[in-house]
């Protein structure tokens, strides 16, 4: 799966359940924020949405 920005959290653990392991590292809420776009949880954990991108493509 080639990950976006606009790809849903819930559907990037779905696919890779190691993205958990990055979510969690950059503070990002993968519970009640999953149904959020990587863009949006990047946001709300005041992240940077290119350092997330590059973290869970490196998986």
């Amino acid at each position: 799966m080639e990950i976006e920005v606009s790809d849903k959290i819930d559907d990037v653990i779905r696919a890779n359940p190691e993205a958990l392991r990055v979510f969690s590292d950059f503070g990002i809420d993968t519970c009640c924020g999953a149904q959020r776009s990587l863009r949006e949880g990047a946001e709300d954990a005041s992240v940077d949405a290119e350092e997330l991108m590059t973290a869970l493509r490196s998986l």
